[in-house]
């Protein structure tokens, strides 16, 4: 999937479709369970997020219907915690404002879905009950309906919002900086790719100011892995090369700062209590 994505996807598509793709195998490939949603949305909020692409976490349900009519819903209207708060019992994924884009990284862990192939789920509904303007958040109870092969999949926004579930759970807290972490990583690796001659050209035509300033930063420089298991560039230094990580790459003062705009120190840094 990752191969055909970098010889087809347009600019505006190509990293919001590579990164869940990119997530997806390294998780496979590590044995992760495939019911983590909370954790593929957190990292890939960080991921996205570290090369430009404003991001938001919504809870939702997900109706899987075939072609006969038959329907099984999965997660809930009222996500929650189980008691200990270690267990996320619903469904989240990610909405991509600017793009009108929605992304499930997650989706294969229901068995139709998986019957269809295709990976994580990144695109455009084909039915929506809200209609917003590009870069406007999606209301509550919003629809949003994808086919893929014959199966269509309904995604129902949570009344909820993620301040109420999410947002300061102990586990979330706890796991802040991972989340972090990894999500640098994952923006790292992805660029990898990117820079390769037959893709430079699409990724440097993205819709993305800090993406493009990026690849622009880190030219052909080649890539180590440290001591804590980090991704770092190795640029040119005053004396000799320097590894240093996507995020403390010094980019132009008109590049846009990455998201969230509001990053508490504490998470990059690994200092949250």
């Amino acid at each position: 999937m990752a191969a055909r994505i970098l010889e087809q996807a347009p600019p505006d598509a190509l990293v919001e479709l590579l990164l869940p793709n990119l997530w997806a195998g390294i998780a496979q490939e590590s044995g992760a369970p495939a019911n983590i949603c909370v954790d593929s949305c957190l990292t890939l909020k960080y991921a996205y997020g570290q090369l430009g692409i404003r991001t938001e976490l919504a809870l939702a349900d997900l109706t899987v219907r075939e072609a006969n009519g038959d329907g099984v819903l999965h997660g809930t209207p009222e996500p929650s915690w189980n008691e200990d708060g270690t267990v996320f019992n619903g469904h989240c994924i990610l909405l991509l404002p600017d793009s009108g884009r929605h992304v499930d990284a997650t989706v294969e862990q229901f068995a139709k879905v998986r019957e269809q192939g295709g990976g994580p789920l990144v695109g455009r509904s084909v039915a929506s009950t809200t209609s917003l303007e590009p870069g406007q958040l999606l209301p509550p109870g919003t629809r949003l309906a994808v086919q893929r092969g014959d199966i269509v999949m309904t995604y129902r926004l949570s009344h909820l919002s993620t301040r109420d579930v999410i947002d300061g759970q102990p586990w979330i807290l706890q796991n802040a900086h991972r989340h972090y972490r990894t999500g640098v990583n994952l923006a790292s690796l992805v660029l990898e790719p990117l820079r390769m001659p037959e893709v430079i050209g699409r990724a440097r035509q993205a819709p993305y100011p800090r993406l493009r300033a990026l690849l622009r930063a880190i030219g052909d420089a080649p890539q180590e892995i440290d001591d804590n298991r980090d991704i770092r560039f190795v640029l040119p230094g005053p004396a000799t090369p320097h590894g240093m990580r996507l995020d403390e790459i010094p980019l132009p003062a008109t590049t846009p700062a990455p998201f969230p705009r509001h990053l508490a120190r504490g998470i990059a840094e690994g200092t949250v209590p």
